[in-house]
């Protein structure tokens, strides 16, 4: 999946968005979790958007 790296947030006004979020990525089957669809908190501040590593196929 996907993964966004959010920054300057403050632990105390954050931690329940926080846990939202993680619910909405969880659920989310590729990782993207469109911005008015995020807690308000997260909305903003995104530093980095990490892009899924491939997959690896073993051919046996």
């Amino acid at each position: 999946k996907t993964t966004l790296m959010f920054g300057d947030l403050l632990p105390l006004n954050s931690a329940s968005a926080v846990l939202q979020f993680a619910e909405q990525y969880f659920e989310s089957s590729d990782g993207l979790i469109k911005r008015q669809d995020r807690p308000e908190v997260l909305q903003k501040g995104i530093l980095a958007r990490i892009p899924p590593l491939p997959s690896l196929s073993i051919v046996t």
